[in-house]
């Protein structure tokens, strides 16, 4: 009976451990969410907000685009933080614009001081209208809630078995690797007639040098992309976009 009994304590001691701990892919209750973030810009494009996030806070964001964004760039951020000889004081502070023409449409406006990641995030995500965000994988994901193209959803529910890139591959070979060889992308493409673009708009750090290899398996290509951006730093973004030289093609862009 004594046995049985200690069994069975320590069968309960069990379910309440696990039960404390964040599963892989779900909301993080923890840090995150209440960094404390001081950011006051006015009028300005969303990559100069997010790229004091990232330089200066180290959030990693991903950004899954809405279709009714399609036809134009200006949510584009950099998902790539500077280069390591680069001291982080010298550049999270800058303003830095997107390597795109300039715009004066969907500029954001933010004023905290000393505030939760929470209220910052909710405070940029309602200027975007079609969008929400959460955090999963310890990795701050927008999505749409207007104008979301499920096969980009399918695409991010799609299980992979395994991606890996080895040591002192660069910043830009991931996305190579992702969009070139990787079999379940690849079969993505196929199956929804679609084609995919290593195209992105001009990044300073994407040449960076990753200091070690990453290997990963059994996960949603939504996971890879959070777990490769947590061991690079910076962002990820995915979108279909369409190419005025090649009408009637659609176009999978994976920025990372």
């Amino acid at each position: 009976m004594v046995v049985k009994i200690k069994s069975f304590l320590i069968g309960c001691a069990l379910i309440l451990a696990l039960s404390s701990v964040t599963v892989f892919g779900q909301e993080s209750r923890g840090a995150l969410k209440d960094q404390r973030i001081t950011i006051q810009m006015s009028q300005k494009p969303l990559y100069t907000v997010f790229w004091r996030l990232i330089q200066k806070y180290d959030v990693a964001i991903g950004f899954e685009e809405s279709a009714l964004d399609r036809d134009h760039r200006h949510y584009y951020f950099e998902t790539n933080t500077a280069l390591e000889e680069l001291k982080k004081e010298s550049v999270s502070d800058k303003e830095f614009l997107p390597p795109v023409t300039a715009f004066k449409e969907h500029l954001i406006t933010v004023d905290f001081k000393d505030a939760r990641l929470e209220d910052v995030m909710n405070g940029i995500v309602k200027q975007l209208e079609n969008y929400d965000w959460e955090i999963n994988d310890e990795v701050v994901n927008i999505f749409p809630t207007r104008g979301r193209d499920e096969r980009l959803k399918k695409l991010l529910d799609q299980r992979i078995r395994a991606f890996g890139v080895g040591k002192g591959a660069s910043l830009s070979s991931i996305q190579a690797q992702l969009m070139l060889f990787l079999p379940e992308f690849k079969e993505f493409l196929a199956e929804n007639k679609l084609e995919g673009s290593t195209e992105r708009p001009f990044s300073s750090f994407e040449e960076r040098i990753l200091p070690g290899g990453m290997g990963f398996s059994d996960m949603t290509f939504r996971q890879l992309l959070n777990a490769i951006t947590k061991a690079k730093r910076g962002g990820w973004m995915l979108q279909i976009k369409n190419y005025s030289d090649q009408p009637g093609k659609e176009f999978v862009e994976i920025i990372i």
